[in-house]
């Protein structure tokens, strides 16, 4: 059914909440406000600048520099704070075997992809590993899926064999921006509902359950 498939990476192919909450609490204490990693769960997916606006009332130079914080702690830490989710490795392996075209959609800067994936073992089965830039560029998931399309082809024929995977409702929103199914995983960090509701076309429980349609 699908040929071309664009992974998100944070809550999708990579359980990465540990290292990101902790970045971001240390920012927001910067400021004065303090959270526990646990409570910053919703960090997980979107620009953290972003949220560092709408959720906690930073104005836009506030929101650069809790940023800069967060990646003077991620860079270092953060990066290593992530593991595989159990048989995604397996997953990878099976679906590149099988020919299928493979990508990474992420609004983590591609740096910092390019580094977990390798550290994983997994960068070996992506065709193109796509995220923002560390200069603000491409923060948006449609903005990744965007220039993916560049590269693989914006084109009737190639969006009909391909498919994005992801955890949070950005994943979905972006994959429609441009025509494209959505296939949404509930293992990862969405409240209940959120993938539903932002029209995902399928939805899957777990890791196995993704394998059965992603192999079909």
């Amino acid at each position: 059914m699908f040929d071309i498939i664009l992974f998100d990476l944070d809550g999708t192919l990579s359980d990465s909440g540990p290292g990101i909450t902790r970045c971001v609490a240390k920012a927001l204490a910067h400021f004065g406000i303090h959270k526990a990693p646990h409570e910053l769960t919703a960090f997980v997916g979107p620009p953290p600048t972003d949220l560092f606006q709408s959720d906690y009332g930073l104005t836009f130079d506030q929101a650069m520099e809790a940023m800069e914080i967060f990646r003077s702690r991620f860079s270092v830490k953060g990066i290593l704070e992530n593991a595989p989710y159990p048989d995604i490795p397996e997953l990878l392996k099976e679906l590149h075997g099988l020919g299928k075209r493979l990508c990474v959609a992420t609004s983590k800067p591609r740096v910092y992809a390019q580094h977990i994936l390798e550290k994983d073992g997994l960068a070996q089965y992506f065709e193109i590993i796509m995220g923002s830039e560390l200069s603000g560029e491409r923060v948006e998931k449609a903005a990744v899926i965007n220039e993916l399309l560049q590269h693989l082809g914006d084109n009737p024929d190639t969006k009909a064999r391909m498919v994005m995977v992801g955890d949070r409702k950005y994943d979905v929103i972006g994959a429609k921006a441009f025509g494209l199914r959505c296939i949404g995983v509930e293992y990862g960090y969405a409240d209940s509902g959120e993938l539903q509701s932002a029209g995902a076309d399928f939805c899957v429980p777990t890791v196995d359950a993704l394998r059965q349609l992603l192999i079909t």
